[in-house]
């Protein structure tokens, strides 16, 4: 459904450098508040400068619905039974998950 491109910073690079959280937010509020390209690109070199990478590495964030059908069921453990919940091939209900997945490029 969604996919966002975050360049120049990743998820290992917050962990250890954590004035970084943040970053993309603080230029964005920058560009509201100056509309400076110096400024932005003052921010976007010392943010390259604070990864040990020098913002080589991207960060790939992909959102994807998938539409599932969720069972539940508890079993007698002797008899092997559905005591509660629903059979083979019997009930359910469909519901929408969404898995989010991360790749550094």
């Amino acid at each position: 459904e969604n996919a966002f491109l975050v360049p120049s910073l990743t998820r290992d690079d917050i962990k250890s450098i954590p004035k970084l959280k943040g970053s993309y937010s603080k230029i964005e509020n920058e560009w509201q508040t100056s509309q400076s390209m110096n400024a932005l690109r003052e921010m976007a070199e010392e943010l390259h400068e604070n990864t040990d990478h020098g913002g080589s590495k991207r960060s790939l964030i992909v959102d994807v619905s998938v539409d599932c059908l969720e069972m539940f069921q508890v079993r007698d453990r002797d008899t092997g039974d559905v005591v509660q919940g629903y059979g083979v091939g019997e009930g359910g209900f469909e519901k929408g998950d969404t898995i989010r997945e991360e790749a550094v490029t």
